[in-house]
């Protein structure tokens, strides 16, 4: 029959697709979710630092010792921290929000990709960059909820989604969910981490692998395939990996932690419903760090929150905003956390780049 031979996937297979897609996703966050989870918590975590007027110290900084919680100096630390406080249930907290922001990407980019033949020319890089921006854009609302999932005040059911949702997005934001896209700064930070990650890796695949890569571009199907000189290594090659992946990290670094910031800061006038915010935004005398703002009591949750976010201050306007407000008021270090398990985590997943 004419159709026997199609190798392009077929839609009858999505069940049984998808379902093999859930089970190994959820697999995959039962194992990174915890970690996952502290980090985004470790960047989000609020350390004012206040000046030392000393003469011993004329100008010195250090970090204000005024915390709703104690500080973590690294991401271990953070996942103790969170497994002392919530018990193993607050490690895995938003990870019904991330296997759903999973399966839509996965689903998106198969309604993308799937109409290809399987012998057509790699699509040219300008039309991979606009993809990989559109898939970003429609993940910033799932990265809000998770962030926000991640490092929310209060204990979330997983099985409340609903009640959730109230928790986590201002009443505006329940009321017209395309608001989440007019976050100062959110949409372009996370539009040039992807541009720039994507251009690297183009780059990357061209200097590294050119063999690979002029098939692709040639279009041909692999002729003999792949063979031990496709992807011939040296000492040269693993220079240059290590410096491409330092560079990634000196790009996206500091774009996650700004991104953090941006996505669990809410709109404070309609927090004051919230979390009884009792004090309007002031930028805290020199010195001496702005108050933090605990939960309501009456919320029936009266423990001391997860992390001490950054509550009671002029929020941020931007992204250039923020990354000058964080390294004024926390010092360059807050725009670098977590940057050990970054650097692992790019070396580990670009292994296999260069034959995507």
């Amino acid at each position: 029959m004419a159709g026997m031979g199609d190798a392009r996937p077929s839609w009858l297979s999505v069940p049984a697709t998808l379902a093999e897609l859930v089970v190994h996703t959820l697999l995959v966050l039962c194992m990174v979710m915890p970690v996952y989870g502290a980090v985004i918590r470790l960047r989000a975590e609020f350390r004012p630092r206040a000046r030392l007027h000393t003469e011993q110290a004329p100008g010195r900084w250090h970090a204000a010792a005024q915390h709703a919680v104690p500080p973590w100096d690294d991401v271990l630390r953070a996942v103790r921290h969170t497994k002392h406080t919530e018990g193993l249930r607050g490690l895995y907290r938003g990870t019904t929000v991330a296997l759903v922001q999973i399966l839509v990407q996965s689903l998106l980019s198969f309604a993308l990709f799937s109409t290809a033949e399987p012998s057509a020319r790699q699509p040219p890089w300008p039309w991979l960059l606009l993809v990989s921006l559109i898939l970003t854009a429609v993940d910033l609302p799932f990265e809000v909820v998770l962030q926000r999932t991640a490092t929310a005040p209060h204990r979330l059911a997983w099985w409340k989604p609903r009640m959730s949702l109230v928790r986590v997005l201002a009443p505006s934001e329940r009321r017209a969910p395309w608001c989440l896209y007019t976050l100062p700064g959110l949409l372009p930070a996370l539009l040039v981490r992807k541009a720039g990650t994507t251009l690297l890796m183009l780059a990357f695949q061209q200097v590294l692998f050119p063999r690979v890569a002029a098939a692709q571009d040639d279009g041909t199907p692999g002729g003999e395939g792949p063979n031990e000189h496709t992807f011939s290594f040296s000492a040269a090659h693993l220079a240059i990996y290590l410096v491409w992946n330092t560079l990634a990290l000196a790009i996206t670094l500091p774009l996650d932690c700004a991104i953090t910031r941006l996505a669990t800061q809410r709109d404070y006038e309609e927090d004051r419903a919230d979390y009884g915010v009792a004090h309007a935004y002031t930028d805290a005398p020199e010195g001496r760090p702005a108050p933090v703002d605990a939960p309501r009591a009456e919320r029936g949750d009266a423990r001391a929150p997860l992390v001490s976010l950054r509550t009671g201050r002029r929020p941020y306007t931007g992204l250039r905003d923020c990354f000058a407000t964080m390294a004024a008021e926390e010092g360059p270090a807050s725009l670098t956390r977590g940057a050990g398990l970054a650097f692992l985590a790019l070396l580990l997943v670009n292994v296999g780049a260069p034959a995507r």
